[in-house]
């Protein structure tokens, strides 16, 4: 089976509400793991790590220019989901590949 991680700065509510019906996964990382937060892509290349894989071979489902930034600068995969309260010109603008309305849209796309 291949791994997949989810990599989040959020006390793992999300997670455990949202992401288990679209991916499953093993191991996550958090803001506790780093020492400096998105945009910076520290927390990505530590989840990528954990994980064994380049991130060129990951992806990252944000809410903000921030998610797409941090992951444009490790040449990361960025899928944005219109639930941060920003626009469509904000998310593409910060570097996401795409932008759907609901994560449920993410199922069969990762």
């Amino acid at each position: 089976m291949d791994d997949y991680g989810i990599l989040l700065d959020l006390d793992g509510t999300l997670v455990d509400s949202v992401f288990h019906h679209v991916v499953a996964w093993d191991d996550t990382s958090d803001s506790d793991d780093v020492a400096s937060s998105k945009p910076s892509p520290e927390l990505l290349l530590a989840g990528c790590a954990e994980l064994a894989v380049e991130p060129t071979s990951a992806a990252i489902v944000g809410d903000s220019p921030w998610d797409a930034v941090a992951a444009a600068r490790v040449g990361m995969r960025a899928v944005a989901v219109r639930t941060g309260g920003f626009g469509d010109d904000r998310l593409f603008g910060g570097g996401a590949d795409e932008v759907v309305d609901d994560p449920g849209e993410l199922i069969g796309r990762l």
